[in-house]
């Protein structure tokens, strides 16, 4: 069996890691999570926590449409509302489980407080890291991203949820990240509620991120440097991370390594690279 999948040109991370390490515009910004926001709706409404919300997560083509990828860390909850769900029979993902979900499962930086603590949790953890996301956006790195796994775990929990600060950021885009970083998740925005804030419903369309990515892409071919995907590439990419020693994972430096842990206590005891998948 094949899986046709369209060509993307890259994530919002090499965005920032190749043009923008100090952050997008916030047009830019408002473009591309009004379209993550679409998506995560979408997985909501129909059972599905994505649980891994990142930049690196989140893929641009050169049409400006933006795409959610890497479901590996996603589940599925089955309730008494699963039969209502619209397209629920077509949505597969790697696990699935009854509510509550306790599990878990991220990238530090992005994971939400309550599944830190091992608490029960929603689909709002979305949209902690989806916040997360909005300041990666915004400064070139989410907050706290200097720390060892632990250290981000005890920021996140003990100190006031990150901001962004001064007069660089417009009162929309600091209002909405502080409603995705409400630590109690009975305030926290949801999906839907969070396409009607005022700095989604001024993001411009696809078509405005399309023509500020060829913009890019010619001031990059000018400087003999490419940001587009080819087969080759893709392919080399492959080969590279087939021959990997999986006994001994690195990580960019700028990018916390994902976890999957059954039981947070382990982390007390053992060495950070036993959590990396």
């Amino acid at each position: 069996m094949y899986l046709v999948m369209p060509m993307m040109i890259g994530s919002c991370r090499d965005l920032l890691t190749d043009f923008l390490p100090d952050g997008l515009e916030e047009s830019i910004i408002a473009c591309i999570l009004k379209q993550t926001i679409s998506g995560l709706r979408y997985l909501h409404v129909n059972g599905v926590i994505h649980r891994d919300v990142k930049a690196a997560n989140i893929l641009v083509d050169q049409t400006g449409v933006v795409k959610l990828a890497d479901f590996g860390a996603s589940i599925i909850i089955h309730d008494d509302d699963s039969q209502q769900r619209p397209n629920s029979q077509f949505l597969t993902v790697p696990q699935s489980a009854s509510c509550p979900c306790r599990s878990f499962v991220g990238t530090p930086c992005w994971m939400a407080p309550e599944m830190i603590q091992h608490l029960e949790y929603t689909e709002k953890v979305d949209m902690w890291a989806l916040g997360i996301t909005a300041i990666e956006l915004a400064c070139g790195s989410p907050p706290f991203c200097d720390g060892t796994p632990a250290t981000i775990f005890s920021r996140v929990i003990y100190e006031p949820s990150p901001t962004l600060d001064g007069i660089l950021y417009s009162d929309n885009l600091k209002d909405f990240v502080s409603k995705c970083l409400e630590k109690d998740v009975k305030k926290r925005i949801s999906a839907d509620h969070a396409l009607h804030h005022p700095f989604i419903v001024s993001a411009y369309s696809s078509v405005h991120l399309a023509t500020w990515l060829h913009t890019l892409q010619y001031s990059s071919a000018n400087n003999d440097t490419q940001w587009t995907c080819s087969m080759a590439s893709l392919q080399a990419d492959h080969d590279v991370e087939e021959e990997e020693d999986d006994s001994a994972p690195t990580t960019p430096d700028d990018v916390s390594p994902s976890l999957q842990i059954p039981n947070r206590n382990l982390l007390l005891h053992t060495p950070k690279e036993f959590h990396l998948f």
